[in-house]
Formats: C-alpha cells, structure tokens, sequence
C-alpha cells in the first residue's frame, strides 16, 4: 500500500484501486474500510479524534480495563478499549466474508490507539493473514506488562505482523496517558527529526502535519 495512501485512508476518502466497503466517520466511530480491487487486500483506516466533548471523555478515561483476545487477556486504556470493542464486530465480519491474505491498518491520534489494538485482536484471533500496521501520533494504551507481550507476540509472529509507530517529540499526545500511570508505547518507534519544522506543540498533532513531514523526511527503502 502506497504511503500517501495511508493517509487518504486514515481521513476516509477515496482511493485509487480500492473500494470501500464500509463507513462510519461520525463522532468517535472512525473507521473507513477498504478492499483492493487488484488483490482483495483489506485496508482499515481509523480516523483520529475530532473536537467533540465525546471524544474528549472517551480519550481521559486513564483507567484500565482487561480485554480478552485469544486465549490471553491484557490491560489497555478503558476508553479506547470501549471504542474499538463497538466496532470490533463489524471488522471481524467483513474479514470472515472476503477472506483477505493481508490486511493494512492505519490510524492517527485516538485512529493510532484503535488501529493498535486491532493488531494485536487480529494477529490472535485471524491466523492466515498478514497484518501491517501504520499509526501515526497515537498515544499510549497499553500496561507496562501488556505492552512487552504485546512486542513480543509481534516479533514471534515474524514476517505475517509489522507494527511501526510514528510521532514528533514535540507533539504532546505520543506522551499521553503519562508514564507514570503504568501506561507504555508499543511496536517498532520512527521519529520525526525535530529541526524537520519549528512548529510545537498542537500545532504538530495534525494530521496533514504529518502527512507533508512523513512523506518528506521517512527514510525509503
């Protein structure tokens, strides 16, 4: 999936090659699905917060709740766990009806969170399918001790799971929930250069921010 694409699909627009499947891009349900009209590839895009009260309450529920996926359970952010269990059903039907060997998640900011932890709910429960993970400015959500099974279930699955998180360290969301509340990032970590651009603080978490810096600054292949 091309990188600018990524983006397109985060922001639930149109994609060259791809139709969509299902949209729901109201309140804290953001979520575009995408499947490739060359090779039935899935992508999912989660959207990221918008600047409603909703999304606002959902985002500060600092406490943890235990989800359970496969055989295991985990501790995450209530209220990202909430969310991405209200979409959860939709995202395992379309999956169960096209059969996909490769789906792409993509997500920024609470999209980040979300598309996180579909991952992990995917690379349990979905054996034959490789999943590839971009987010971007996501913040964290998983315990201490979640977030190092959760690495090391990515780096046992090998080639079928890749998970890269992106983020400016002067962008303040990457760095919430605080450390201090037992809460840790996940997955393979790039950083923007931070001389890329003088902006800080919020005027960083955008998401065309983003999209301009990754694409100019990411170090291709």
């Amino acid at each position: 999936m091309e990188l600018l694409d990524s983006f397109l699909a985060i922001e639930g627009k149109p994609l060259k090659s791809w139709d969509i499947l299902y949209q729901n891009i109201t309140g804290t349900q953001n979520l575009t699905i995408y499947k490739s009209r060359l090779h039935g590839h899935l992508c999912l895009g989660f959207g990221g917060t918008k600047p409603m009260i909703k999304d606002w309450i959902s985002n500060f529920k600092f406490w943890k709740k235990t989800l359970s996926v496969g055989s295991t359970k985990y501790k995450a952010h209530q209220g990202f766990v909430e969310e991405y269990l209200s979409l959860r059903d939709k995202i395992l039907e379309t999956i169960r009806i096209y059969q996909p060997e490769c789906i792409f998640l993509r997500g920024f900011s609470q999209g980040g969170a979300l598309a996180t932890l579909c991952h992990r709910d995917l690379l349990a429960n979905i054996k034959s399918v490789n999943i590839n993970s971009l987010v971007f400015a996501s913040p964290r959500i998983y315990s201490f001790s979640s977030a190092r099974e959760f690495d090391l279930e990515n780096k046992n699955n090998g080639w079928r799971s890749s998970f890269i998180r992106v983020s400016h360290p002067e962008d303040p969301v990457p760095h919430l929930p605080p450390w201090i509340f037992n809460f840790k990032h996940v997955g393979s970590k790039w950083n923007f250069p931070i001389v890329c651009d003088p902006q800080v603080g919020e005027m960083v978490h955008d998401i065309e921010y983003y999209r301009v810096n990754f694409l100019l600054y990411y170090p291709f292949p």
